[in-house]
């Protein structure tokens, strides 16, 4: 083969080669384009579960998070997000919205009055539990629980440790139990997301399978 007949093959040659990486190149972007125009769904979440939050797959969720879960609510109202990932019930004020517990794990405190109480000063408060007080006493640290069978029944501006599903927040008003650094005691907040809507089964799943991990 003569020299020219070798540049003519080595350059045809060239040309297939940088085609099909054009070609390639052109479908990669294709395919990032197309997982960017994927709408993510949108996540409020308070601080108490924000890591949680930000566990769920990055290219479906957009995570927003607040200071609290009535800022959540707020956003969900307006449909600025479609979730919120929360750490508490609702209180009569804050709409009528979906929920589904990922976990009841953890105590609601409440009161006859609005209470914030640093959990190291929990035991100078008089406390009552209508759950098995020897459980609470040691999963909180503390002594002297008084046990009722009733939570009415519990001195008016005393503290009361029950179960969420008997959490009533237009009867009582919620205790917030904060460690020295301001932030929620775990052992006061539960995941619980709400929806405008039903719940979605597979966004709870994810939910539960991150929490429980």
């Amino acid at each position: 083969m003569k020299k020219h007949e070798y540049l003519v093959t080595f350059f045809i040659i060239s040309i297939v080669a940088l085609s099909g990486f054009v070609v390639v190149a052109s479908r990669a972007q294709n395919n990032v384009n197309k997982i960017e125009q994927i709408e993510k769904i949108k996540m409020a979440a308070c601080p108490t579960y924000y890591n949680v939050a930000t566990s769920l797959p990055a290219l479906e969720y957009e995570v927003v998070r607040t200071n609290s879960t009535a800022e959540s609510l707020g956003l969900l109202g307006n449909g600025l997000v479609d979730y919120v990932l929360s750490g508490r019930p609702l209180k009569p004020n804050e709409g009528d919205f979906e929920r589904e517990f990922i976990s009841k794990d953890g105590y609601s405190f409440v009161s006859t009055e609005d209470k914030m109480v640093n959990i190291n000063n929990l035991e100078d408060e008089i406390v009552c539990t209508d759950l098995d007080k020897e459980i609470v006493e040691t999963d909180l640290n503390l002594k002297n629980i008084t046990q009722i069978q009733e939570i009415s029944k519990c001195e008016s501006g005393s503290i009361i440790i029950t179960s969420w599903d008997n959490t009533d927040y237009n009867k009582f008003k919620i205790v917030h139990i904060i460690n020295s650094d301001g932030s929620r005691h775990v052992l006061s907040r539960t995941p619980i997301l709400y929806c405008r809507d039903k719940c979605p089964q597979n966004i709870i799943n994810q939910i539960k399978n991150i929490y429980e991990k």
